[in-house]
């Protein structure tokens, strides 16, 4: 049975959050056995036995200036205020990366894109809700630019 991360905790809290990011499938090969590890802790966890291994996502703690990481797959922020300012590294050529952002149980809080994002969409201030949106690294820009319409209200 996988673990997670030193810090993270499976419970029902973030249960819908990992229902949802099997969604992401259509990405390629390379997300199945990242997405496989997932399915494997929402079934532990629905089963009452929460662990398992969910690699791949890089939980970000919440700072109102997170830095967005381009080694892993999703980036995923639980937002408890506003994000003022963000910033992500530059990735390689052709590279998807995701990110997920969750509302906390008072919601109203914004979303500032980093600089080096073209076409990052307006996030669901609503209470307890995701937003989420891909993205591909295009080198000769310089910039991580959209590759999905942004999902709002999930």
């Amino acid at each position: 049975m996988p673990t997670l991360p030193p810090g993270e905790s499976l419970t029902s809290g973030n249960l819908a959050l990992l229902k949802f990011v099997p969604d992401f499938r259509n990405w390629g090969e390379g997300m199945n056995a990242n997405l496989d590890a997932i399915d494997a802790a929402v079934t532990a966890l629905e089963e009452g036995e929460p662990s398992g291994t969910i690699s791949g996502i890089n939980t970000i703690a919440f700072t109102t200036g997170p830095a967005l990481s381009a080694s892993c797959a999703v980036n995923m922020i639980t937002l408890t205020a506003s994000v003022t300012s963000s910033t992500w590294p530059a990735g390689s050529d052709g590279q998807e990366v995701g990110i997920i952002i969750l509302q906390d149980s008072v919601g109203g809080h914004t979303w500032t894109w980093p600089t080096n994002v073209r076409g990052g969409g307006t996030i669901d201030t609503t209470a307890e809700t995701l937003s989420t949106q891909k993205f591909v690294y295009v080198v000769a820009l310089d910039k991580w630019v959209t590759s999905s319409v942004m999902q709002v209200g999930i």
